[in-house]
């Protein structure tokens, strides 16, 4: 099969002109090279190919769910992902211990980056509701120069609130101190200068400025457990109602004795009460005279009439 193949090759070749064999001489030339260089550019390393910039990246905290407004962020609620700096908003929270178990100021949807705008860091910074305390409730009362503590009482003291009345008891005034150690809000709707400063509203601040020193006190402002604020609205109407300043560093928390009572004109009687009259004792009758003995003749007997004594005869 092999010499059937040579010898159709050898008439093909010798049926060609010498132009088509210079041809066909060129073609063969032509793929050697072709063959050559592709073996080549094989054994030989080219050059690398240039590798893309790389983009800076930067850790942040970004929402795993929707986090609805005022609501405490969980750390379930949170992820940290790498994101470009040309992509991160400022004030971009980096670590999430930052946020934890902080409300949130507006609703965060999920993949937003979380920053100090969208949460409160400080909860002084929701204003006037963020200095109530988590179990208390803030309530209101009426005072005035004297029952306020003259206007020395602050915001951020603490005070014990007395009831004196006599509605219970026509006869009698009676005293109680209904609370001990109770946080002061506010007084004359004005908040103290340093929680205003960290982030309180524009209309604390201007009621803030409103409040001048030395002003008579007219409302004051207390935070109170949620069972007490009906007991202290109740005994507003009942009496008169005392604020008690406590010191800076009181020696005790509570007070055992909370009540005392007064006679109504008790001080007044036994002050404009006249002395009594003196007791007249009669005194004592007189004895009754002796009766005269009769006679006897003896000379030398003596005998007493009333005061006055005689011999007889």
């Amino acid at each position: 099969m092999f010499k059937k193949l040579s010898e159709s090759f050898n008439a093909m070749m010798e049926g060609l002109t010498q132009k088509q064999l210079l041809i066909m001489a060129g073609i063969a030339g032509l793929l050697t090279f072709i063959v050559l260089y592709m073996a080549l550019s094989r054994l030989t390393p080219g050059e690398p190919s240039p590798e893309p910039p790389k983009v800076a990246t930067n850790a942040v905290v970004v929402a795993k769910q929707d986090i609805q407004a005022r609501e405490y962020i969980r750390e379930s609620s949170l992820q940290v992902l790498q994101l470009p700096k040309d992509a991160i908003p400022p004030g971009a929270i980096t670590d999430i211990s930052q946020v934890i178990r902080k409300p949130a100021k507006v609703a965060i949807m999920a993949g937003d980056v979380v920053t100090e705008k969208k949460v409160y860091l400080d909860i002084k910074q929701a204003g006037f509701t963020g200095m109530i305390p988590p179990d208390c409730r803030a309530v209101s009362i009426a005072v005035n120069d004297v029952t306020g503590v003259a206007g020395f009482a602050r915001p951020g003291d603490y005070v014990d609130v007395l009831l004196v009345s006599d509605k219970l008891d026509n006869n009698k005034f009676t005293g109680e101190i209904i609370l001990q150690n109770v946080l002061l809000l506010g007084i004359n709707k004005s908040l103290s200068s340093t929680d205003n400063a960290s982030g309180g509203d524009d209309k604390d601040k201007k009621d803030d400025k409103s409040a001048k020193a030395g002003e008579a006190p007219v409302t004051a402002t207390l935070a109170v457990r949620p069972e007490d604020t009906l007991k202290l609205t109740v005994a507003a109407q009942g009496g008169q109602v005392y604020l008690v300043l406590r010191p800076f560093k009181p020696s005790s928390t509570l007070t055992l004795d909370t009540d005392f009572f007064l006679l109504k004109g008790s001080a007044k009687a036994a002050a404009t009460q006249p002395p009594p009259a003196p007791i007249y004792m009669p005194a004592a009758p007189a004895a009754p005279a002796a009766p005269a003995e009769p006679e006897t003749g003896a000379s030398n007997i003596e005998v007493y009439r009333g005061t006055k004594a005689s011999k007889g005869k």
